[in-house]
């Protein structure tokens, strides 16, 4: 069965690119769609996530194991090794993932996949070809954040089950 089968999710990226995230109310869906299929959702952050992590909550209805600022560099590479797979926007927990080994999601907008992708076997990265993007803003000028809202949780959803079926 599914039991074992947990996914992570990191809330976050660096506090200075807010442009990296994927908006909370996606998380909280995608939340929701594991907690239906009984996959056990870990969602890792830094301190300065704690109020994003209390939306994400008031938002989902399934309620997802929060390791936010509880965990040092150590914790939280033997958190992800533990996840089949792990979700994340461009950031230091990406290469973490990459370096324990745990298949990763990327989803990338502001910044280029092709320069910041870790070496890694088993990895999808989600990006959109927007003509604004890659921007490298920490602010978006077109103020729609479409690079991220445009990727869907239907297809984030997707990608995460073919690792699960792994």
């Amino acid at each position: 069965g599914n039991v074992n089968k947990i996914v992570g999710i990191n809330l976050a990226a660096s506090e200075k690119w807010i442009t990296k995230n994927w908006p909370v109310e996606y998380l909280a869906e995608l939340c929701d769609k594991f907690s239906e299929m009984n996959v056990r959702v870990l969602v890792t952050g830094m301190t300065k996530d704690k109020p994003l992590a209390r939306q994400l909550l008031r938002l989902s209805k399934s309620k997802p194991a929060l390791f936010i600022g509880k965990t040092d560099v150590m914790q939280l590479a033997s958190l992800i090794k533990r996840c089949k797979v792990y979700i994340t926007p461009d950031s230091a927990p990406m290469h973490i993932a990459a370096a324990v080994g745990t298949p990763f999601i990327v989803w990338f907008g502001p910044t280029d996949p092709k320069r910041h992708v870790p070496p890694a076997k088993h990895y999808k990265v989600l990006y959109k070809d927007l003509n604004c993007a890659p921007c490298y803003n920490q602010r978006c000028h077109i103020f729609t954040h479409a690079c991220m809202r445009d990727i869907s949780v239907d297809e984030v959803f997707e990608e995460v089950n073919r690792f699960l079926e792994v």
